[in-house]
């Protein structure tokens, strides 16, 4: 089935409808690493990343979120160990750096790392 149209509007046909319920993600990415080097597999709003040392990456996004507070939701395959933290340090209107460690404390480079981020944009 096929549905196509030009224009949504409300019941009364007189605005906008109000889609209540949906949300799709602002930002997101799936991240590899060979040999310590992270590349984007795969990505919506990333223009690009940069390593800044072992176990510290920024995503740099296409268009700026309006704010600082936006929701991220990560996931990393650890490298080397099966104990492995992400934490999303920084988020910025313009950027998200994170951070991954395994075994505990020691910084290390992940096998794949990928987020998502929820929030309006400017």
């Amino acid at each position: 089935m096929t549905i196509r149209t030009d224009t949504l509007s409300n019941q009364a046909g007189t605005g906008p409808t109000t889609l209540t319920g949906q949300s799709a993600a602002k930002a997101w990415a799936g991240i590899t690493y060979s040999a310590g080097t992270p590349s984007v597999a795969q990505s919506l709003n990333v223009s690009s990343i940069t390593d800044n040392g072992t176990g510290f990456i920024v995503v740099n996004h296409s268009s700026n979120f309006n704010a600082g507070n936006y929701g991220v939701g990560t996931a990393a395959s650890p490298s080397t160990h099966n104990d492995a933290a992400v934490n999303a340090d920084r988020r910025n209107v313009d950027f998200l750096s994170a951070q991954f460690y395994e075994n505990g404390t020691s910084p290390n480079d992940p096998n794949y790392f990928g987020f998502s981020a929820d929030g309006d944009l400017a």
